[in-house]
Order: structure tokens, then sequence, then C-alpha cells
């Protein structure tokens, strides 16, 4: 084998190479992994050599960054001069990253990885308008946070924002609402404006658009009140077989899960029938003074072959000597609108049904025949 001098030696590292055929490997760039922070719903810009500033090229002056893997949150643009443009998706706010290579025209550096941490940023509430209704001289409740949003789930708050020129009613908060009072009589439509905030931030400007309606006139509250008492009237005296709730809008009466197959009135039932054992049930029933009640777990008993009923007083007995003890409440009609009592005192009523409309209709044809009367007058 042949040795080499110490001067040969020298000679071959200063020319790089060697007669006898050594060579010598070349080295590629080494890129260093990056770190970059932007704010929520911000473009992040990187200028200069980016993410090859801190990258290492041993054989040439220059080298290109190559893209390997790119973001998974958001929208980023490299250049192969290494700057680069990184959008983070809307309101998102945590850590995204891309890999590259730096390359020197013949050789790929190792991978590298450039973090971008999104920090997050309290966005806005966003509220929308709102449309309510109310009826002349009623003051409503209005929720208008119910369809207004916030990003990060915070909790809201109302600044209204009242225009001074509007003078058909007048809004306060109350428990997370507003109160609108219609001016007294005002029948029309009006709006204001309110604000949502999360505490920080405040939303953009909302409308609220109210529109009071007219109350009726005694002559309709007295057409409505005959329609709903007739209507309970039916409801109570055409039952048949099992219902699973009644309940009339405006009145205390509310049957529920009840079977109805026997109704008395005053008097007393006898089960006369012997082969008949435990298949009579007593549901309903008139007690004094031909009022209508009913009780709250509903008066309930089996008769047994000769068994009597009496009247449904509260504390019934039946033979053999057993009571029903059970809380009878009187059958209660109450009917109010716009907070507008009427002349003749129909705000509440204790009487039986059927006495209470009759009179309610015996009144109208009272008042159509006044009317006539008048225009004749008139004529």
């Amino acid at each position: 084998m042949q040795k080499l001098s110490g001067l040969f030696l020298f000679a071959v590292l200063i020319s790089g190479t060697f007669s006898s055929g050594l060579a010598f490997a070349q080295v590629g760039p080494i890129a260093e992994d990056d770190f970059y922070s932007v704010n929520e719903d911000t473009i992040l810009t990187v200028n200069s050599l980016g993410v090859l500033t801190n990258d290492t090229n041993t054989d040439s002056a220059t080298f290109l960054a190559i893209i390997k893997t790119t973001t998974d949150f958001g929208t980023l643009n490299l250049n192969s001069n290494g700057t680069f443009t990184y959008q983070p998706n809307s309101n998102f706010a945590s850590v995204d990253s891309f890999t590259y290579v730096a390359n020197n025209g013949t050789h790929n550096s190792n991978n590298a990885t450039v973090t971008i941490s999104v920090i997050p940023v309290n966005d806005a509430p966003i509220a929308q308008d709102d449309i309510a209704q109310t009826q002349q001289n009623v003051q409503t409740s209005i929720d208008v946070l119910e369809n207004d949003s916030d990003v990060e789930d915070d909790s809201l708050s109302i600044i209204l924002v009242v225009d001074p020129t509007v003078t058909k009613g007048t809004v306060e908060l109350a428990d997370s609402k507003i109160l609108f009072t219609p001016q007294n009589d005002f029948v029309g439509e009006t709006s204001f404006s309110y604000m949502a905030s999360d505490g920080d931030k405040t939303s953009n400007s909302a409308n609220v658009t109210v529109t009071v309606v007219a109350a009726p006139d005694d002559d309709t509250i007295i057409e409505q009140l005959l329609a709903q008492i007739q209507s309970l009237l039916d409801k109570i005296l055409n039952l048949e077989n099992e219902i699973t709730t009644l309940q009339e809008e405006n009145s205390a009466l509310a049957l529920r899960n009840a079977e109805l197959e026997d109704i008395i009135a005053n008097g007393t039932s006898t089960d006369d029938d012997k082969d008949d054992n435990n298949n009579d049930k007593v549901i309903v029933c008139h007690k004094g003074k031909n009022t209508l009640s009913v009780s709250e777990n509903a008066v309930s008993a089996h008769l047994k072959h000769g068994d009597e009923l009496g009247k449904c007083d509260g504390d019934t007995e039946i033979s053999p000597k057993k009571v029903i003890k059970n809380e009878i409440k009187e059958l209660k009609f109450e009917y109010k609108i716009a907070k507008k009592e009427l002349k003749n005192d129909f705000k509440e009523q204790e009487k039986d049904l059927k006495k209470q409309y009759k009179e309610l209709k015996k009144e109208k044809k009272s008042k159509n025949k006044h009317d006539e009367n008048d225009d004749e007058y008139d004529d």
C-alpha cells in the first residue's frame, strides 16, 4: 500500500481530489425549528429570510425553502425565500404547524417544524332584531337576548339605547329582559334599540319593534266569554270514555287522567244490579246549590249491589260506613283581558255555569234591544 506524506495530504485537502480514486461527501443544509404567534382572526406575515433565518448551509451562499406538510387550521402561503403568510380560520385559537426543508440546489436539509400559536381574543356578541306584541295598556316582558349569540358563550347583559324621540311607551330592565309599557291608550307600532354586552365588549345595535293592538270592547268580551262558557259546558256535560287532559284557558278547571262514568246531580245514586260488583265509578258530581264541584284528586267510589252514594259534600258516607275524605273545590271561572274590568263585574264568577250562561245571553239580548230602540229614536 502506498504511503502518503504529510505534504501530499495537504495538497489533497486543498484540491479535494486524489488520483487513486478518493472523494469527499458534500454536506447539505441544516434546518432549525421555528416558533411564531399571532392573535385570533389576524394574519401573520413573516418577512426577510423567514423560516430560513436560523438555518445553515455549508456548500452554498443561497438556499430555498420547500413546503413538506401544510397547516390544518388556517391558510398558509410559504415562499421559496422563506417568507410566508398565515391566516388562521375564523375564531380558531390554539396551535397550528407546518413542516419544510431547506434546499441548496442539490441537497435537502432535515425536516423542520414551524409552530404557530394563535392567541385567543374576546369577540363581541352579536345581537339580532326582535319583534313583540302586546295589548292596549298592557305591559309586556321581552326576552331580547334569546336570539343573540356570543362565540365564547359568555353570559350576556342588556344595554338600553333609548331614542329620546320615542314617546309611545317606556322601557326598563328586569331579570335580563326588557319591560315595555305602552303609552296610555296608545295603539300602533313603536320601537327602541339595545346592545348586548359580555362584560368586555358590546354588540352591534339591535332594533326591537313592538306592535300594540287595541283591546276588545265590552261586547266582544261578552261574546268571547259566552263562547268559552258554552264550550266548557259542552266538555263537562258531554264527556265520554277516557280523557287524559281537560284544560280550559282562563279557567280553574283541569281534569287529568280521569275516566267519567257517572255524573250525579242533587240526590243519590243506587246500584240495583245484583250482578254488578265494583263497576260504577263516580268522578264528577254536583254539590249543594247546584254548583259544579271537582275534587283535587277526583271523588271516586266503587258501589256494590244495594250501596248508596249521597251528594258530594266532602264527607259522604257510603254503606257500609266508609268515608271519602277528598277536598272539594268550587269551580271558578275567571276572565280578565287588557287589565280592564267589565262593567257588569264578570271578573270572577262562582255561579252555576248554566245560570251564568243564561244571564249573559239575556244581558246581550237586552243590550241589542236597547240599541234597536236607540236607533228608532234617532230615526
